[in-house]
């Protein structure tokens, strides 16, 4: 267990279990509640694996703790005095044991290279929850953690900030829900960057008419039809009867696409 990596999870496990507010809400737990607080403790507590206690027992010990839990998360995220959090984390983490290990594995020795180092370090955990929260959360807090660890503005869940810059939202919903009115400026923003694109294309095509027009008038020595000139540019009827009606409705009458 523990924080090895620079490397920041968004929602590690205690943070998942302050966050669960489904599983732990109700007054007198279902069977379904009871197996979900079972599978709880088993995904997010790996101590708990193989735990034989009463499913009643781990939903009411998860439950009853949870509040006081996420007081914790709180008063961390908030910068606030941590003294009695830090007395919390020592009673429990005081049953952890640090075993250490030597791995037995065989490793092909090299010239170049010698082998990886074979020592490691278990910590052992009697078959507690609580313990095994505490613990992870004794080395979020020895990895640097403390600064990292966020109250949503918009949800109020916990989450990690996982990169240097300043996040007050766990999720792009929770953002967006912050700001009602960013998705309404958005959706008004790519209207206008729509019709501002669509213009730019119209008056590009008008000038290549133009263009077309005054060449071809040269050569022919009289005003072009409109077949010579959709043939010259290689553009379609459609496309001349969209800018003769975007003429129409912007000027009043037809100005290029105009061959009277």
């Amino acid at each position: 267990m523990g924080y090895a990596s620079v490397k920041w999870e968004k929602f590690p496990r205690f943070v998942r279990y302050a966050n669960d507010r489904e599983t732990f809400k109700e007054k007198t737990p279902s069977t379904l509640t009871l197996r979900k607080a079972m599978e709880f403790a088993r995904s997010h507590i790996p101590d708990s694996m193989g735990h034989s206690g009463d499913p009643a027992e781990v939903w009411e010990q998860l439950g009853a703790h949870q509040p006081e839990f996420c007081g914790y998360l709180h008063a961390i995220a908030q910068g606030y005095d941590l003294r009695h959090v830090m007395h919390e984390i020592t009673t429990h983490c005081k049953r952890v044991q640090t075993t250490s290990l030597w791995s037995d594995t065989p490793q092909p020795r090299s010239v170049q290279q010698y082998p990886e180092p074979r020592y490691y370090e278990m910590a052992l955990t009697p078959h507690d929850l609580l313990t095994s929260l505490y613990w992870e959360l004794r080395e979020f807090l020895r990895a640097g953690g403390a600064t990292r660890l966020m109250e949503c503005a918009a949800c109020q869940q916990y989450f990690v900030q996982v990169i240097a810059r300043l996040t007050r939202f766990c999720s792009q919903p929770c953002r967006l829900k912050a700001n009602p009115t960013r998705k309404a400026n958005n959706t008004e923003y790519q209207r206008r960057h729509r019709q501002a694109t669509r213009e730019r294309l119209i008056k590009d095509d008008l000038r290549l008419i133009e263009a077309a027009k005054k060449q071809l008038t040269v050569a022919l020595g009289t005003m072009p039809p409109r077949s010579t000139i959709l043939e010259k540019l290689g553009m379609s009827t459609r496309r001349w009867n969209t800018l003769w009606r975007w003429e129409v409705q912007k000027y009043g009458h037809p100005q290029v696409t105009n061959l009277s």
